[in-house]
Parts: structure tokens; C-alpha cells; sequence
């Protein structure tokens, strides 16, 4: 079975999976953030739109993954992060330049180049 390919992120170097024992999973942690993404999908759904404290909540978390990665977390934290990613996806719209994302999207840029170099 083929994988779809998940959408660029702005900022960040592509997150494709790995082959099997590689450094990203196939698949992402569902359980990350799932109440608030269900009731984020729900009222997008139900009603065309979201609303903005459940949108803030879901930034906040995104935030929270991000940190460990800027403190300088290894391997499981831009693994954890990259999954987080990936569930975000469908959210992008929402997420999309709001702060301060678009700081901590290119600092995890920045990171990511010397982590290579």
C-alpha cells in the first residue's frame, strides 16, 4: 500500500517517512491533541468555521511540540514534532501566519539547517 504524500510545511525541511527503521514514523501519534482536533473538524464540518479559542488552544499545542526542538531535543523531539505536523494538516488554513507561529516555523528552519550542516 502507498503512502499519500503529505503537503509541504512552510519553513520546515520535507518530513517524508522513512524507509522502516528510519528516523520518521509512517504514521503519527493519533493521540496527540485528538479531543481538539475533533471538535476543531466538527465545527468546520458543522458550522464552516472554527472557533477562535479552539483554534488558540490548538496553536498553543502545536507551540508546546515545538519548544523542546529550539531548547535543542534530538531525534524524538522532531520526531514528536513532525508528527504533530502531519495532524495539524487539515488545520493548516487556520493555523496559517497566525503568532507567533511564523517565528517558531522559522527558527525550527533555521535549527533544522545547522543540525544538517
Amino acid at each position: 500500500r502507498r503512502e499519500r504524500a503529505q503537503p509541504p510545511v512552510p519553513g520546515l525541511p520535507d518530513a517524508r517517512p522513512s524507509e522502516p527503521g528510519g528516523a520518521f514514523p509512517r504514521q503519527p501519534d493519533p493521540a496527540w491533541a485528538r479531543s481538539l482536533r475533533r471538535r476543531l473538524a466538527t465545527q468546520l464540518r458543522e458550522a464552516g468555521r472554527a472557533e477562535p479559542r479552539e483554534v488558540e488552544a490548538l496553536l498553543a499545542e502545536l507551540l508546546a511540540v515545538c519548544r523542546p526542538v529550539l531548547r535543542g531535543g534530538g531525534r524524538r523531539a522532531w520526531k514528536r514534532l513532525l508528527e504533530a505536523l502531519q495532524l495539524c494538516a487539515p488545520f493548516r488554513g487556520l493555523l496559517s501566519g497566525r503568532a507567533p507561529l511564523p517565528a517558531y516555523l522559522r527558527a525550527l528552519r533555521y535549527q533544522a539547517r545547522g543540525s544538517r550542516a
